[in-house]
């Protein structure tokens, strides 16, 4: 029995009513599958494909941005850090006068690294500085850049900057940066995508112009962690140690 033959007695086996109609099932119920674990595998995909600045998914990168006349928190709302309000006024006149601070040949802080145990309000001094000094005020946290994904640190970054210079003069503050800028991110056995975002953050530092008026504010609860390039001349090299406070400054914060 040839070939043909034998196919014309197994589709008359199969479709026992001669018509065509069981196969036309069959494949339309295979078609039907296919569909369904298309639609699946979108479903499934589709929010790590959205590459947009606010994307969804792996992709979203939160930040939020207040404007200058929306920081409503100021100096005095800060408790329990009197010993160093002064050397915080320093810094609020550097930041909202840079132009005239310049124009005398000073060195305008780049990056300035708020250290100090958890809870002593370094979140709140950061959105007073924001608010004395009359700035923007982007808020982010070091978390925010770990992705799965290799190099999605690093374009975070950059979208991070690009948003910062359409909003100058502002302020950038990264809490938790020690997540972001430990040792050993870039020493460790971390993959080269954490030594990547490191180096994407000190580029961009390096890369300010002297009118762009964006100053980064970092916080953290482990200093000593830090990768020792970010802290270097022209990165984090102004540190402010946020204390504990004494018993008046814990009752001012209690009334607070």
């Amino acid at each position: 029995m040839d070939h043909l033959s034998l196919r014309a007695q197994q589709a008359g086996a199969d479709d026992p009513r001669g018509d065509g109609q069981t196969y036309m099932f069959v494949d339309l119920a295979y078609l039907a599958l296919l569909l369904a674990a298309g639609v699946g595998l979108y479903m499934y995909f589709e929010p790590f494909a959205k590459t947009e600045l606010g994307g969804t998914g792996a992709d979203k990168f939160k930040f939020e941005i207040k404007k200058a006349q929306d920081v409503d928190q100021r100096l005095d709302d800060v408790k329990g850090i009197e010993e160093i309000k002064d050397e915080v006024r320093d810094l609020i006149k550097m930041i909202r006068n840079s132009s005239d601070y310049a124009a005398k040949g000073a060195k305008l802080y780049r990056g300035v690294l708020l250290s100090g145990n958890p809870g002593t309000g370094k979140t709140l001094l950061a959105r007073a500085i924001a608010g004395e000094a009359q700035v923007n005020f982007i808020y982010c946290t070091g978390s925010n850049f770990d992705e799965m994904f290799v190099g999605l640190g690093a374009k975070r970054v950059r979208e991070l900057f690009t948003e910062a210079r359409k909003n100058t003069p502002c302020i950038i503050f990264i809490d938790e940066i020690d997540s972001l800028m430990s040792a050993s991110r870039r020493y460790g056995t971390e993959h080269s995508s954490s030594r990547g975002t490191i180096n994407q953050l000190l580029a961009e530092m390096d890369g300010f112009e002297k009118h762009e008026d964006i100053v980064v504010i970092g916080a953290t609860n482990h200093e000593a962690s830090l990768d020792p390039a970010a802290v270097r001349p022209g990165r984090f090299d102004k540190k402010i140690h946020v204390p504990l406070p004494d018993v008046t400054g814990r009752q001012a914060i209690l009334d607070l």
